[in-house]
């Protein structure tokens, strides 16, 4: 994510709810790491590099086929093709109330495999 205290956040919303989180601050940390997937990422679209839905891209060519969610604010239209073209659904900021954490369960229960918190 590209605020720092908006991860911190984030991350500490899903551990309360059961959820192992890994945390990244770029898209080339996220596919510099040894082993990613799990249940469901989750990524800011103004990451500094490369951008969310890039690094989501990429993500899918590598076959990790779990959901993806970009967050970000004000999508426009291609954004949004983008998006969809990487096989992923987007989250609008500001993120008010609980939206980011019922999409994260909505696309945990419509994944092709069964994925559940710790």
């Amino acid at each position: 994510h590209d605020d720092p205290h908006v991860l911190k956040a984030l991350r500490f919303a899903f551990e309360i709810e059961g959820y192992d989180v890994q945390t990244f601050t770029a898209g080339e940390e996220v596919l510099e790491a040894p082993s990613i997937g799990g249940a469901c990422i989750i990524i800011d679209e103004n990451l500094p590099g490369i951008s969310g839905v890039q690094t989501a891209s990429l993500l899918r060519g590598r076959g990790i086929d779990v959901p993806i969610i970009i967050i970000t604010t004000c999508p426009s239209r291609e954004l949004r093709q983008r998006v969809a073209d990487a096989r992923a659904e987007i989250v609008e900021k500001p993120l008010v109330s609980d939206a980011l954490a019922r999409r994260v369960k909505h696309v945990m229960k419509s994944a092709p495999v069964s994925l559940n918190a710790r």
